[in-house]
């Protein structure tokens, strides 16, 4: 596993990973926003303030996880329910402990709970200019689906979709 700012290269424990609670907003809200304010300026935007007001109605639903490494929080994901799959909405590690396999980690972890969960399918999509993300998720077993524009209308970038059968 590759030595991260704040990782160890010699960390052999996961991160931990749980769904988070509502009291958890704020501190999920601020590290949605730092880790993809980098991702956003690429793509030629910046973030607008309800970027993430879906966030309170997707943790009272218990769809938001949290992962974390030695007591700090690291990632999210947020997950919606698709038919009998799952699509990952967002996904992100704190900047600072980006490229330790956290990221991947948070995968295997949602993956883990998606099977238990009886769900046949995770489905997500990220800009093609993102290679390191194309790379992880086709690692991860990912198969791509299509590319084209994103849904959103709010940039041009192209998107590739991917789903994984669980």
């Amino acid at each position: 596993m590759a030595a991260s700012r704040h990782g160890s290269s010699d960390r052999t424990e996961p991160p931990r990973v749980r769904l988070l609670e509502v009291a958890e907003a704020e501190p999920a809200e601020d590290l949605l926003r730092r880790a993809f304010a980098p991702y956003i300026q690429r793509l030629g935007r910046s973030l607008r303030p309800q970027t993430f007001a879906h966030l309170p109605a997707a943790l009272a639903e218990r769809r938001v996880y949290g992962a974390f490494f030695e007591e700090q929080f690291v990632g999210v994901a947020i997950t919606e329910q698709s038919g009998r799959g799952w699509y990952l909405d967002q996904i992100c590690v704190d900047p600072s402990f980006q490229g330790g396999g956290i990221g991947r980690a948070l995968l295997r972890a949602l993956e883990g709970e998606a099977r238990s969960a009886g769900v046949e399918t995770i489905a997500l999509n990220t800009a093609e200019m993102m290679t390191h993300l194309l790379k992880l998720y086709r690692t991860e077993g990912f198969q791509e689906l299509r590319r084209g524009p994103p849904d959103h209308g709010l940039d041009a970038h192209t998107r590739v979709y991917f789903e994984k059968r669980l």
